[in-house]
């Protein structure tokens, strides 16, 4: 394999939940590969929804490339399909042409979130014998 993946989060509707059951027939993926529904409901949850994205880019955690003509022209048409997500008809949509972006934002940063608490952990703590109270057996000729 040419990357390790850790965490694979794919859209859980329609036929991406086949991909998913078929993905978890596999023992080395079965922990690594998360479903997420993209409903409604979800997209529109302001700690784990598509409002989140807007926290991410306010606090500089993502960082969209601009230095070249494809780039910019990339960044522009990712800024576009941001500014047309919204409240229609009663629910939490893109009114734009496209959302493929942001869905694919959304779902990195569902990853990340599932992630994080794989990737850090707090140093471990030894404990002695001693520090329990119990006194250790010292075996040899030199104890």
């Amino acid at each position: 394999a040419r990357h390790r993946v850790d965490v694979a989060v794919i859209e859980e509707n329609g036929f991406q939940q086949w991909m998913i059951d078929k993905l978890r027939t596999y023992p080395e993926l079965r922990h690594i590969v998360l479903g997420h529904k993209t409903g409604s409901a979800n997209k529109a949850d302001l700690q784990d929804g598509i409002p989140r994205l807007v926290m991410e880019f306010r606090g500089g955690t993502w960082v969209i490339p601009s230095g070249d003509a494809p780039s910019l022209r990339l960044a522009r048409l990712f800024q576009a399909e941001l500014g047309a997500y919204g409240f229609y008809n009663r629910r939490y949509a893109g009114v734009g042409e496209h959302d493929d972006m942001v869905m694919a934002a959304w779902l990195v940063e569902r990853a990340i979130a599932y992630a994080l608490p794989l990737l850090t952990y707090d140093e471990p703590e030894y404990l002695t014998l001693e520090d329990l109270g119990i006194e250790p057996v010292k075996i040899g000729p030199d104890y």
